[in-house]
């Protein structure tokens, strides 16, 4: 049963970080898996008891679902009369994947639109945890581009596709941009393959090509090894090593959720 909009806004347990670009391209991507699931399950059973983005919450769209503004009220951590007004969209395809999600970022005077911690996550996703959210929405994604729901080329799939994408980009420079300066100054003889990774919102990284670099460096002996070798104790260290690996887990799990959403899978 849905608990009210207003009451449920005070129910937050707990929080996770989830801010800048990446949490932005994160809601961007949970609202679009809830646009595609609300079509699909009014598509083909002309309800909405099988919902599992955002159950919990009455909003003033469709059946009662949320607006994109009340969707964002909900996965900020509280309302805070400082942030800058959220644009009320009525249309639930109006919102540009990468335009919203910088509209999130800066909104208006500076003043960003969204909270840096999303609330209790298995408000927004029915069983989710946070290291789990974007996995079950991937899922969500999946079943409703089958052709027996949704099909691949429902446009609230491909936004939504467009949207984890962008936050396995946004992950990869969290964690490319320490340790790519950091490996090159370990390996300072190695000549890297890499390309430059670009979102307009963050400074630049680059990523390298593992099999690439050994090619180019036939007379480093066992260099692949050696990479790998480094990059475990990178994740290790002292003082830095923990925002390392978290950084390394939050690709990851970016990871899976784009490739659950894509292909399918548990």
């Amino acid at each position: 049963m849905k608990l009210s909009f207003v009451l449920s806004l005070l129910t937050i347990v707990s929080t996770v970080f989830a801010g800048g670009i990446r949490g932005a391209y994160e809601r961007m991507f949970i609202w679009y898996a809830y646009q595609a699931q609300i079509d699909g399950l009014m598509k083909t059973y002309g309800n909405l008891d099988a919902l599992t983005i955002c159950p919990y919450d009455y909003g003033s769209g469709r059946e009662k679902t949320l607006l994109f503004n009340e969707f964002i009220e909900v996965t900020n951590r509280e309302v805070d009369a400082d942030r800058g007004a959220i644009p009320s969209i009525t249309d639930s395809l109006t919102p540009d994947v990468d335009k919203m999600a910088n509209t999130l970022l800066r909104g208006k005077n500076g003043k960003s639109l969204m909270k840096p911690r999303w609330p209790w996550a298995g408000r927004i996703m029915v069983g989710a945890s946070y290291t789990t959210l974007l996995q079950k929405a991937a899922a969500v994604v999946w079943d409703m581009k089958q052709e027996s729901m949704l099909g691949p080329s429902n446009a609230h799939i491909l936004k939504a596709t467009r949207a984890i994408q962008m936050v396995v980009l946004s992950r990869k420079i969290d964690y490319e941009k320490y340790r790519m300066p950091a490996m090159e100054s370990q390996f300072k003889d190695v000549k890297f393959v890499t390309w430059d990774l670009i979102l307009q919102s963050e400074p630049k990284a680059r990523e390298f090509d593992l099999e690439e670099t050994v090619k180019q460096n036939p007379n480093v002996e066992d260099l692949a090894k050696k990479i790998d070798l480094w990059v475990k104790a990178y994740h290790t260290q002292p003082v830095e090593g923990e925002k390392r690996a978290s950084h390394w887990n939050a690709l990851k799990e970016a990871k899976v959720a784009e490739s659950r959403a894509t292909y399918g899978g548990c």
